[in-house]
This record gives structure tokens, sequence and C-alpha cells, in this order.
């Protein structure tokens, strides 16, 4: 009887997270990218990380990018949740390549040694799951940075790197993201087109805005956000659920991380930081809204955005 009842509960809360989905789509209009080709932009205007001679003379820099493999993070005891990614990227799977990455587990995350993986510090709020949220991406950061060939595929193939809690707001999320990166200047470094859907909505398909303290990003095109400083509010791009690097991109990120203190992810990958660590930060670029949810609903007024 309990087993019945708790698959009609879970039915019921994935037609009502379906309904969320689709109500979020008709709220955010979401824009229909067209790629229409064109000359890209060589470098990103006031970014953070200034792209060299060198690097915009490497074979490939201003090529059209192209999808090399999709991964999604999980843990192996999270067999439920492969079992649903491994359902819901069916479709997918028959036109790209998906594979899945292994997460780390709590406890063996506190045997790592911070001096590898960051400045050798961590943040007092981080816990076991921070940790191991934080190493596995790292991880798939490395993997993806060492597929570096020293030719054009290092900037023309595009990583997908997925969490396994997510739901895709539209079926042709993956070409409207690689739509989204061919008109981003050639210099970028990260993508992020996944994050919770709550501050999505909360920003109505801004870049952000000006509170005083903080700053919005910069707004690129109709699809795309820059961070161009450091002075930003992180807590309106919270979550991790997906985001697209290249081998190139990757290796820059994780130099980044290397001078930063181990934090929840998704704002470590964001830098934030006023000190010398910003000349390493990354180009980071974010689609103004989201086009993957989570599988639960988030209070944001119970969130701590503190980082």
């Amino acid at each position: 009887m309990l087993a019945k009842v708790l698959v009609l509960s879970l039915a019921v809360a994935t037609v009502a997270l379906k309904s969320i989905i689709r109500q979020r789509a008709d709220i955010y209009d979401l824009a229909n990218c067209q790629r229409a080709g064109g000359k890209r932009q060589l470098k990103s205007t006031m970014s953070m990380r200034k792209a060299g001679t060198a690097e915009m003379k490497e074979e490939g820099y201003l090529a059209e990018p192209k999808v090399a493999k999709i991964f999604y993070i999980n843990q192996d005891r999270a067999k439920m949740r492969e079992t649903a990614m491994q359902k819901k990227m069916k479709q997918t799977s028959k036109q790209y390549e998906v594979e899945r990455f292994p997460a780390i587990k709590p406890n063996e995350a506190r045997k790592f040694d911070l001096k590898q993986y960051s400045n050798g510090h961590k943040n007092k709020e981080v816990s076991g799951k921070i940790l191991a949220t934080y190493f596995s991406h790292w991880l798939i950061l490395k993997h993806i940075a060492n597929q570096t060939k020293h030719n054009a595929s290092d900037h023309t193939d595009v990583y997908f790197v997925l969490e396994d809690d997510v739901e895709f707001v539209r079926q042709d999320w993956v070409q409207q993201v690689m739509c989204h990166i061919s008109k981003l200047p050639a210099d970028w470094d990260m993508y992020k087109f996944g994050y919770w859907g709550e501050v999505s909505e909360k920003r109505h398909g801004s870049c952000g805005t000006n509170n005083g303290k903080t700053q919005g990003l910069v707004q690129f095109n109709q699809y795309s956000c820059f961070q161009q400083t450091s002075n930003v509010d992180i807590g309106d791009w919270i979550g991790n659920q997906g985001y697209a690097i290249r081998p190139s991109g990757a290796a820059h990120m994780l130099t980044y991380l290397q001078h930063m203190p181990v934090m929840d992810v998704d704002g470590a990958m964001m830098p934030h930081d006023a000190g010398k660590s910003l000349k390493f930060a990354p180009n980071n670029y974010f689609s103004r809204e989201t086009l993957l949810e989570h599988d639960t609903k988030v209070n944001l007024e119970n969130v701590n955005i503190g980082r």
C-alpha cells in the first residue's frame, strides 16, 4: 500500500513539475535563437581575463563550435536519478554522445588535499556535501581540459555538463544553447544555461539590477548576459544545473579556481573576488533565462546567499 502511495505521489509531483516548467517557459517567453552565420567577435569587451595575441592566433579560434559530448554528474548510489536521466536523455542521445560522470561522495571529498584544487583554504560554511559537489565539478573540468589536443578542437569542441536533477524547459535545448554560443565572442570560457528557475523568474529575463552594493551582468544580446566585473550579485544565478565549456575554457576555469578558496561551486565558478585572482577570471556568459529546471521547488526566502 505504501509503495502505491509513493508511486502516486511521485506521479503527481512529476505532473506538477512539468506544469510549472510549461508556465515558466511562457513567462520567460524564451527567444527562439536562429543561427545566422557571419563573422564572430574576436574578443569580449571589458573582460577580466584578456585574450592574448597568441590565443587569438590559435587554430580554430574563430571557427564554428560543435557539440563534442554531454556529461551528467551522478553518484554511484543514486540509481533512480541515473535511470531518470537516461530516460530524459533518450532522444538527445540519438543525436549526441551522452556519458555519465561519477560524482564524488562526501566521505571521499573530506580526504582531498585542498592545495591541489584551490588556494588551500575553504569557506566556513563548506560541508561534506558542498565539498563533494565542488570536487565533482572540478574533476569533470579537469577531464575536459585534458581533451586539449593543441589543434582547432580546443576551441571548437563544446562539452555540456549537467547535474542529475535537471528537467528540460524545451526539447531543442541543445540546439538553442549552441545557437547562443555561436553568437558569443571567440574568447568565451563558460556558458551557463542551467540554474535555478526561481532566480530566473525573479529577474524576468533581465541580466540583473544594480542594488547599490552589487551590479547586474552586462546585457550581451537578446539571449545572453556577460560577467564583466566581480562586483555582481551571484544570487541572481544560483545553481549549476548546466553549463557548456571547451577544453581551453576548462583550463582557464581551473587556473582561476586554483587561486580561490573552496566554496559552493556555482559561486566559485562565478568570479566575485576583488583580489589578484581576477586576472585569471574566466570569461563567463549566461543565458538570460534558464533552459533547465531542477526537480525540486525552492523558496528563495529560505536560502542564504552570503557567498
